[in-house]
């Protein structure tokens, strides 16, 4: 009943046609199940699924509604520490938009980006894993190529970590964070996952 709900709520947001905006029984219901780390998981995923179908300009009441629900959900995620729930957050900021009558694009992330949460090592050391691990995941589940050598698997597999910790490199450069912070992240987990090239040199 409540994730049926949570999806009813967040098809409307998004597919609002008429730029409604939400009910206030909605409204209170949605607010107080995003206080639960499973149910935020929940929303985001159903925002996720709709994403995936290449639905990514919004209406102006849907960008609004969805970036208070997006600057709460950041709250909530920072108090508990669950940042398995940020990570699909930060991919709804950065794809859903709003173009207004001067034609000029806004992506949902303005609502956040200057959130203590970003300043937050922790967070990004989080971050850095639990990418490189749903890239690697996501590689190991593909066909690989037909009679690849060791070596070659090595290259491929240092190649996907460092595409992976350069896109995060420039996601955090986009959140105004500081430069050394962002090459000791990168060292570190270049060491980790023996990947040779000096990704620095890149930033």
């Amino acid at each position: 009943m409540i994730k049926f709900e949570i999806y009813r709520i967040s098809k409307f947001i998004l597919e609002n046609i008429h730029q409604t905006p939400l009910g206030e029984n909605d409204k209170k219901f949605l607010y107080t199940h995003l206080n639960q780390s499973e149910f935020r998981l929940q929303l985001l995923m159903f925002l996720n699924n709709i994403r995936a179908a290449g639905k990514f300009k919004i209406g102006k009441q849907s960008f609004t509604q969805l970036g208070n629900i997006m600057r709460y959900l950041v709250d909530k995620i920072s108090e508990d520490k669950d940042f398995e729930s940020m990570r699909y957050l930060l991919i709804m900021c950065q794809t859903y938009f709003f173009i207004n009558k001067n034609n000029e694009k806004f992506y949902l992330v303005r609502y956040i980006e200057n959130h203590q949460l970003f300043q937050s090592e922790e967070f990004w050391e989080f971050y850095f894993s639990d990418s490189i691990f749903q890239e690697i995941e996501k590689q190991n589940k593909s066909e690989e190529p037909e009679n690849e050598t060791a070596a070659e698997k090595d290259k491929r597999f240092s190649n996907i970590v460092f595409s992976k910790l350069l896109s995060i490199a420039h996601n955090m450069m986009e959140f105004q964070i500081d430069k050394k912070k962002i090459q000791k992240l990168i060292s570190v987990f270049a060491k980790q996952y023996s990947v040779d090239i000096q990704l620095e040199n890149q930033i």
